[in-house]
C-alpha cells in the first residue's frame, strides 16, 4: 500500500469520524434541546402550582386572620357592654343611694323646721302672755 493510499484512507476515515461527531453533535444538541424545553415546561409548570398554592394559603391566612381580627372586634365590644352595664349599675346604685341620703336629710330638715315652727309659736305665744302682763302691770 501506497503512503498517499494510506492517507487517502485515512482522510477517508478522519472524514467518516467527523460525520459521525456532528451527527452525534446535533443529535446531542436535539436533546439537549428536548430536555430543556422539557424541564423549562416542568418549571413553568412547577412555579404556577407554586403561585396557585401561595395565593392560596395568602387567602386562607387572609381569611383566619380576619376570623381573629372580628373575633377580637366582637370580644372587645362584649367587654364594652358588659364594662358599660356594670358602670350603669353602679351609676343607678350611686343615684339611690344620693336620693336616699337627701331624702333623709329632707326628713331631718322637714322634722326640724317643725320643732323649730312649734318652739317659734310656744315663744310667741308666751312674748305675747309677757307682753299682756307687762300691759296688765302698767295699767293697774
Amino acid at each position: 500500500m501506497k503512503l498517499s493510499d494510506g492517507l487517502a484512507a485515512l482522510a477517508e476515515k478522519a472524514k467518516d469520524v467527523e460525520t459521525r461527531v456532528d451527527e452525534y453533535t446535533r443529535e446531542e444538541r436535539a436533546k439537549r434541546d428536548a430536555l430543556k424545553e422539557k424541564w423549562s415546561a416542568e418549571y413553568a409548570k412547577a412555579e404556577q402550582d407554586w403561585n396557585s398554592a401561595v395565593a392560596e394559603v395568602d387567602s386562607s391566612m387572609n381569611a383566619w386572620w380576619s376570623g381573629i381580627q372580628s373575633n377580637y372586634e366582637n370580644h372587645k365590644a362584649e367587654q364594652k357592654a358588659k364594662w358599660d352595664a356594670w358602670k350603669a349599675e353602679r351609676d343607678l346604685a350611686k343615684a339611690e343611694r344620693n336620693a336616699e341620703n337627701a331624702e333623709a336629710d329632707a326628713a331631718v330638715a322637714i322634722a326640724y323646721a317643725q320643732l323649730v315652727s312649734e318652739e317659734a309659736q310656744a315663744i310667741a305665744m308666751e312674748a305675747v302672755g309677757a307682753r299682756a302682763h307687762a300691759e296688765d302691770l302698767k295699767g293697774a
